[in-house]
């Protein structure tokens, strides 16, 4: 999507919508089949990660091609594709407290890192795709990957209150938000 394209994309129930805002009207829809629980407009636009049920699902925006669906062991809660690699992504658990990489192709689990003491709400790449973070009911976040030591929440994420972490660890980083 550039700029000054005029779709908008919604989710309601067991259905993503896509509209065309000129009109205000719905030019496309598709059922999921699941209530969705997540989307996330992939790092550089084009592609829409979707959860619901047990399956990510990745949407072309533009509807030039078919969905992606890759079922998964448990009911994600979020999931972000790779920004520039898209051969993998990162989902979150409502089951567990761990955080996992999947292949795109396959579905395999390829990475799997364990440290919430409770579901995980939330994961996503940081738009460089260097690391992605995770949040979780218990209060904290993670982030995986090679970090800049220092940098706060707000300077390397674009989010949250500025914090400094409270702890480095194997290229994890920890903070209580």
């Amino acid at each position: 999507m550039s700029p000054v394209d005029p779709t908008l994309i919604d989710a309601v129930w067991l259905t993503s919508r896509w509209w065309d805002l000129r009109t205000l009207s719905q030019t496309a829809s598709l059922d999921l089949k699941d209530p969705i629980s997540s989307m996330e407009l992939a790092h550089g636009g084009g592609t829409l990660s979707v959860t619901a049920g047990n399956k990510v699902h990745f949407l072309d925006i533009l509807r030039q091609h078919p969905p992606v669906t890759v079922p998964l062991p448990h009911t994600p809660t979020s999931a972000s594709l790779h920004p520039f690699l898209r051969d993998r992504f990162v989902a979150g658990s409502a089951n567990d407290p761990w955080v996992r990489v999947y292949d795109l192709d396959t579905g395999v689990e390829k990475e799997v890192y364990k440290g919430h003491h409770g579901p995980v709400l939330c994961a996503s790449y940081s738009p460089d795709g260097e690391v992605y973070a995770s949040g979780s009911e218990d209060g904290e976040w993670w982030s995986r990957g090679e970090l800049t030591v220092g940098l706060t929440l707000q300077e390397r994420f674009g989010c949250g209150r500025p914090t400094r972490a409270s702890r480095t660890v194997s290229g994890r980083r920890r903070s209580r938000c």
